[in-house]
């Protein structure tokens, strides 16, 4: 069975590369735009991750990581942020899985990809607390 990727993202130039890294590393990709579909699409599909753009550390991309969290039927699927952004606030941070550059070379994409799957695949094995990550 094939794992999916749901990518978040506005830019259609961001969708063509990460969908282009993802199918490369034997993903299917949904693409959708930020915001209430992103949940819905997040439940419908619970994808293997989930790689949100986003362009401002700004408390609407909080609150879509945070909404994803706190769901019971999505806390448990990992989230990248792919930005600009040096820098991401301690309330952003905390809910994340994992950080992409928007400079992104496939071999950090697989790189994170592995670290993160090789992680889930450990909490599987191991008693749950948070979801499996």
């Amino acid at each position: 069975m094939t794992r999916t990727i749901l990518i978040g993202t506005e830019d259609s130039n961001i969708a063509y590369l990460l969908q282009r890294y993802a199918e490369e590393s034997g993903f299917q990709t949904l693409c959708v735009h930020p915001g209430n579909s992103l949940f819905d699409q997040a439940r419908a599909a619970q994808p293997a991750l989930i790689i949100l753009d986003i362009e401002h550390d700004n408390p609407a991309d909080q609150d879509s990581v945070r909404q994803l969290k706190a769901e019971p039927t999505t806390c448990h699927i990992p989230i990248i942020i792919y930005s600009y952004l040096d820098e991401l606030s301690d309330a952003l941070r905390a809910h994340i899985d994992g950080y992409l550059p928007k400079a992104v070379m496939y071999e950090d994409f697989m790189a994170l990809i592995q670290r993160i799957d090789s992680r889930q695949s450990s909490n599987e094995t191991a008693p749950h607390t948070r979801g499996g990550i």
